[in-house]
């Protein structure tokens, strides 16, 4: 992930849209955690701008949980307690004297002390907290959740949001995401930007009749015995002993490489329905009913002949693992 700058545009509308027609039912999957979030901002800080984090994540951390009432128990007598949260406010002086100091420290101390009518209350950042729709922050957390997870899970998650959060409701989850893209450009990287996009398109735009017919059957082998499972396999290798990163690069531009150098489903409408994207998802999984130990050893050959040892030899442990 890149540097950020410009976290928020600030033309955008705030964060108090309209959900009021919208429910949240069942268990979610991908749940947006509050707590969770923290863990990772922790992990991932420098990734993001300084002053965003300080000036905007921290004060929806704070009002979300202070609206939520997610306070730190405190279990003491009242005199007691009160010299607790003296200590607690003198450590959180400190803290901030710290941060100011250097500008390699995380932007802001890991709790908050609020005012409540039943006293002074401390708010710990690490807590756990769901958060959904209706939160007046769930716009920034659900962006920055979507910064901070691989961008091979980004499908799942949109998937997920859009079926419990937005139950079901495609044109307002399309319409949420393309503010949250607007007011939040940088918490969107490039790769997750087109992941995004692309499944804006798949809202509006069904599967055509080939795409839902991807995937019942192998494709015939080409001359020579290149089947699409075989020629996945040694693109995928290939990539990987050039050193493509699986992590940072898009399936669907390794999907659209393999479409050009194969010809195979070129006429797919929708890339992530075609069995190239689908195998360069999880190349290595077994989907030919017992013959992938075989497509492996024909593969090795083809590296072989050519002189690449160093690819046959990994496939040479991977067809060993097979045993």
């Amino acid at each position: 992930m890149q540097d950020i700058t410009n976290q928020i545009n600030p033309e955008e509308l705030s964060d108090n849209l309209d959900f009021s027609a919208l429910s949240q039912t069942g268990h979610q999957t991908f749940q947006i955690n509050t707590g969770h979030l923290f863990m990772e901002l922790l992990k991932k800080w420098k990734h993001y701008e300084r002053s965003f984090l300080k000036s905007v994540v921290e004060d929806a951390f704070i009002t979300t949980l202070a609206e939520k009432k997610v306070y730190r128990p405190i279990a003491l007598p009242p005199e007691e307690r009160a010299n607790e949260i003296k200590r607690l406010s003198e450590r959180y002086a400190l803290h901030l004297s710290m941060i100011h100091k250097s500008t390699d420290a995380f932007p802001f101390p890991s709790f908050f002390l609020v005012e409540d009518p039943a006293g002074s209350q401390v708010i710990d950042f690490s807590a756990s907290c769901e958060v959904g729709p209706l939160d007046q922050h769930f716009p920034l957390f659900f962006a920055l959740q979507l910064s901070v997870i691989d961008f091979e899970a980004v499908q799942a998650f949109l998937n997920a949001q859009l079926l419990h959060s937005f139950a079901g409701d495609k044109e307002s989850f399309s319409h949420f995401l393309s503010r949250c893209s607007r007011r939040y450009p940088a918490l969107f990287t490039e790769v997750q930007q087109r992941e995004v996009e692309d499944f804006c398109q798949s809202l509006s735009h069904p599967p055509s009749t080939e795409d839902r017919s991807v995937g019942k059957a192998e494709e015939p082998a080409a001359k020579g015995g290149f089947t699409l499972n075989r020629q996945v396999l040694i693109l995928y290798y290939m990539l990987e002993h050039l050193g493509v990163n699986r992590t940072t690069v898009s399936i669907t531009d390794m999907a659209r490489l393999a479409q050009g150098l194969t010809g195979r489903q070129t006429a797919s409408d929708k890339i992530k329905n075609t069995d190239i994207y689908k195998r360069l998802s999880n190349p290595l999984k077994d989907t030919t009913q017992g013959g992938f130990k075989e497509d492996l050893m024909f593969v090795r050959t083809q590296f072989e002949r050519l002189g690449l040892t160093a690819i046959a030899d990994q496939l040479t442990r991977e067809i060993n693992a097979k045993d």
